[in-house]
């Protein structure tokens, strides 16, 4: 078996495109998802319709069908708030903490030891 080439796969880029998971240095931001393989789900910041464009909840939603349909949401009871300053972001550290913040500072982080990328 020529080793060389299986070196080489494992040293190229994931197929995966990089809006497809979250890694340490590029958080989400509101406007931007990441989609589940099959496209199902959708991760992203949202504000219902009975709220205010600047109050944004992070939550996973269908992603296949046109009205939002949201099935999860983490920060329920404490909005992020998107301001003209500073926007909401959830991002990785290099450590694998997940942190969820906003103009306000961080009010959501999560330490995930030895956690690889998320992935949807």
């Amino acid at each position: 078996m020529d080793w060389s080439a299986v070196v080489l796969l494992l040293l190229l880029p994931s197929p995966c495109a990089s809006d497809d998971r979250l890694v340490p240095g590029k958080p989400l931001s509101p406007g931007a998802t990441i989609v589940s393989d099959g496209g199902s789900f959708a991760l992203g910041f949202f504000s219902p319709a009975n709220s205010t464009p600047a109050k944004l909840y992070l939550g996973i939603w269908y992603n296949d069908i046109p009205q939002l349909t949201v099935v999860w949401v983490a920060n329920r009871e404490t909005p992020a708030i998107n301001s003209t300053s500073s926007s909401p972001t959830l991002s990785l550290t290099n450590t694998s903490d997940l942190v969820l913040s906003d103009a306000g500072g961080v009010f959501f982080r999560r330490v995930v030891a030895g956690a690889a990328p998320l992935l949807l």
